[in-house]
C-alpha cells in the first residue's frame, strides 16, 4: 500500500468517526455502554498516538509522563501494604507515625523560616489536606507507604504526587493488623493532632459512609 493511498483512507475514517461523534452526542447510554465507550476510546487514542509518533509530532502529556516516573513508587507502595496485610507487621513502624502526625497537623512553622521554606510548608499543608480526603483505608496505606519527607513540598512534584494519591486508595475493604488500630488509638494523645478535628474523623471513620460503599473502617477489619 502506497503512502498516499493509506492517507486517503484514514482521512476516510476520519470523516466517518467525526460525523458518527456529531449524531451521537446526545444519545442517552448505559453504564455497560459508556464502559465499552471508555474501551473504544482507549482504541482510538492508541491509534492516534501511533500515528503521531509515525509522524514525529507525538509528545506524551504531563499525566502520562508523569504516571511512567510514578510506576517504582506505585509498585512499592502496592508491595509495602500487601506485606503489611499478609505479616501483619509494620515494618517501618516509626515512618508510619511521623506520616500520620503529619497529615493531620501539617509541617510546623519557625519564624526563622525563609520564604522559599514558607512557600514549601504551604504546598505540604496542601498535601496533608488531600490526603485526608482519601478513606481511612486509604490514609492508611499512604502513611505505610511513603516516607513524609519523600512526598513534602518542593521534594515531590504535582504530577507524581497526585498519580499517586490516585493509585494508593485501596479498591475494598482491607483487612489491617492490629497493629494499625493500636498505633492511631495511642497517637490520639500526640500533642500536635490531639485537638484535630480531622484526625477525630479519621478514627471514627466518618470520611466514608461505610454502610452505603460496602467498606469497612479501618477500625473493624481485623476481626
Amino acid at each position: 500500500m502506497s503512502a498516499a493511498i493509506a492517507i486517503t483512507q484514514l482521512s476516510s475514517l476520519v470523516r466517518d468517526l467525526e460525523a458518527w461523534i456529531a449524531g451521537s452526542n446526545n444519545v442517552p447510554c448505559t453504564k455497560d455502554e459508556l464502559s465499552a465507550l471508555d474501551v473504544l476510546g482507549a482504541k482510538l487514542a492508541d491509534a492516534a498516538t501511533t500515528v503521531q509518533k509515525k509522524t514525529g509530532s507525538f509528545k506524551p502529556s504531563r499525566e502520562a509522563q508523569a504516571w511512567r516516573a510514578s510506576a517504582k513508587l506505585r509498585s512499592q507502595a502496592q508491595s509495602t501494604i500487601a506485606s503489611l496485610i499478609d505479616n501483619r507487621k509494620l515494618e517501618r513502624p516509626a515512618v508510619f507515625r511521623r506520616n500520620i502526625v503529619m497529615i493531620f497537623a501539617g509541617p510546623r512553622d519557625s519564624e526563622f523560616d525563609s520564604d522559599d521554606v514558607r512557600s514549601r510548608k504551604a504546598v505540604t499543608r496542601l498535601r496533608c489536606e488531600r490526603i485526608q480526603k482519601l478513606s481511612p483505608d486509604g490514609v492508611v496505606a499512604w502513611a505505610a507507604s511513603y516516607i513524609p519527607t519523600s512526598w513534602a513540598g518542593g521534594c515531590m512534584g504535582k504530577e507524581i504526587f497526585e498519580c499517586l494519591i490516585d493509585d494508593i486508595e485501596p479498591e475494598s475493604a482491607q483487612n489491617w493488623p492490629p497493629v494499625i488500630q493500636e498505633t492511631v488509638q495511642k497517637l490520639r494523645t500526640d500533642e500536635a493532632i490531639q485537638n484535630s478535628l480531622e484526625y477525630g474523623e479519621f478514627i471514627n471513620g466518618e470520611y466514608v459512609d461505610c454502610a452505603k460503599n460496602g467498606r469497612t473502617d479501618f477500625r473493624h477489619s481485623h476481626h
